[in-house]
């Protein structure tokens, strides 16, 4: 249970942003059959994108995670522009 705490608290940016997109998919009936796909698209990208960030931050001070952070740290830095190319594109 701290551990979906511990999420909730490194991630409320994210997890907000998923619930608006959310809203507005379900909300929006002006928008084509393919903008939808992308937008639960990008909503799942961000979500991921969240848990790479918590995990990324839960091995912070831990020695034998080094790799794994060093690729979770290429992976988020990637993914921003990644997600950014989906909202302007």
């Amino acid at each position: 249970m701290e551990m979906l705490h511990d999420y909730l608290l490194y991630n409320w940016v994210l997890i907000l942003i998923v619930v608006a997109f959310i809203v507005i998919l379900i909300t929006t009936a002006f928008l084509d059959n393919r903008s939808t796909k992308r937008l639960y698209f990008l909503v799942g990208e961000v979500f991921l994108l969240s848990i790479v960030v918590f995990v990324e931050f839960y091995y912070e001070g831990q020695a034998q995670y080094n790799t794994l952070r060093l690729i979770l740290m290429c992976i988020r830095y990637s993914a921003t522009p990644w997600m950014l190319a989906h909202v302007i594109f």
